[in-house]
């Protein structure tokens, strides 16, 4: 479950055979305020000057939510702003401030370089609507790694061949399909990195236990990553489908209307 909160907003659904990601950025906070001050008759100069104030902010963050982006650091900047604040709030209670999902994005873009993936590789992302789904995108988002979210409904044959079909090098997995992917990664000898989330799986080792001991300031050196989704296969074998160039919203684009 995510946090509902005005400036920034990390959404992770599952709709029967899909999962979607997506960065929101409102800045709702910036236009109450803009609104309430133009609306009132009589301002003073002080009033005024807050007014130019908020905007000037404004777009000062779009500008940096903007250049971050180009190298997936769009997190650290909402990390560096807010880090306190809540971001995620899991179905099970536990919550993530925006500090805690950088530290651990960072943590685990240098444990996946650290353990020899590199920029145009591939990791399988198998996860329910978890915390750490936000912090393994984040992750592959500044590497320049390529993630595929699998849907963790599907069978033990379906993940398999999704995991091999992406070339992925590495998997992170949700201990509720423990049980398939035992199976799914046996055929699977080319993924070096396997963490697993929310407990045990066999063959797997702990992402808590794995991130703790490193460190979780920003990498110096982001590089933007890609995602690739993949078809229902509803005639015949699932797709993958690829972007050749990510893509990179504007912030100010979250804000418009219509």
């Amino acid at each position: 479950m995510i946090s509902p909160s005005p400036l920034s907003l990390f959404r992770v659904t599952e709709a029967g055979k899909s999962l979607v990601f997506a960065y929101i950025v409102t800045g709702m906070q910036f236009a109450q305020r803009e609104g309430a001050a133009f609306d009132r008759r009589g301002q003073t100069r002080v009033e005024r000057d807050t007014v130019t104030d908020v905007i000037s902010d404004r777009d000062t963050l779009y500008d940096r939510l903007d250049r971050a982006a180009q190298s997936g650091m769009t997190l650290s900047v909402w990390a560096a702003r807010q880090p306190e604040r809540i971001a995620v709030y899991d179905p099970n209670g536990r919550t993530r401030s925006f500090a805690d999902l950088n530290g651990n994005a960072n943590r685990l873009a240098k444990l996946l370089r650290a353990r020899g993936l590199k920029a145009g590789d591939a990791l399988a992302l198998i996860c329910s609507n978890r915390a750490e789904f936000a912090e393994v995108l984040a992750a592959t988002l500044r590497t320049g790694i390529r993630v595929t979210p699998v849907n963790w409904h599907l069978t033990a044959e379906e993940i398999a061949f999704i995991v091999r079909d992406c070339d992925a090098k590495a998997v992170v997995a949700d201990a509720r399909v423990a049980s398939a992917l035992a199976l799914a990664i046996a055929d699977c000898p080319e993924v070096s990195v396997r963490l697993a989330v929310g407990g045990a799986i066999a063959g797997f080792q702990s992402y808590d236990a794995t991130l703790a001991p490193l460190d979780g300031s920003d990498i110096s050196d982001p590089l933007l990553g890609n995602i690739m989704f993949y078809t229902s296969g509803t005639t015949g074998r699932p797709k993958g489908v690829l972007r050749a160039v990510a893509l990179i919203t504007p912030a100010r684009s979250y804000t418009e209307k219509g």
